[in-house]
């Protein structure tokens, strides 16, 4: 084997792990967001992203392989057989807990809690039998 592919070799590893622990580098994962929620925070959070939250947080999820993440939810959280969003975003200096209600004419903002971005201790949960938004701290 030739010096310079193992230095390859190295290089294409450090980058496949940098993907999969991306959390673990202060970067969020990002899942499919559908485009209207995604235009209504760009136009009012322009430069928002998915707010990052704790290492041991993190880690539990990984460890869990849950059908979720911890900044971001969806299911019919008010019955009427539409799915709904929530997110958990950074935008400024602060996080927001936003959902996202689908009816027949779109979706329905509603913030439901913000604080400092650098508190990393707060995520999103779904329940699975009562499909509803808790803020755990």
């Amino acid at each position: 084997m030739k010096p310079g592919s193992l230095i390859f070799m190295f290089f294409i590893g450090f980058l496949f792990y940098f993907y999969y622990n991306a959390n673990l580098f202060g970067q969020t994962i990002n899942p499919e967001i559908p485009m209207p929620i995604k235009n209504s925070l760009d136009k009012e959070y322009p430069g928002w992203y998915l707010a990052e939250v704790g290492i041991e947080i993190y880690e539990f999820f990984k460890r869990s392989n849950l059908e979720f993440y911890p900044n971001y939810i969806y299911g019919d959280f008010d019955g009427n057989g539409m799915l709904d969003y929530s997110l958990m975003i950074t935008y400024c200096d602060s996080n927001y807990v936003i959902a996202f209600l689908k009816n027949k004419q779109g979706f329905k903002k509603y913030v439901l809690d913000s604080h400092d971005k650098n508190y990393k201790d707060i995520y999103l949960w779904l329940l699975k039998k009562v499909k509803k938004i808790i803020i755990m701290t």
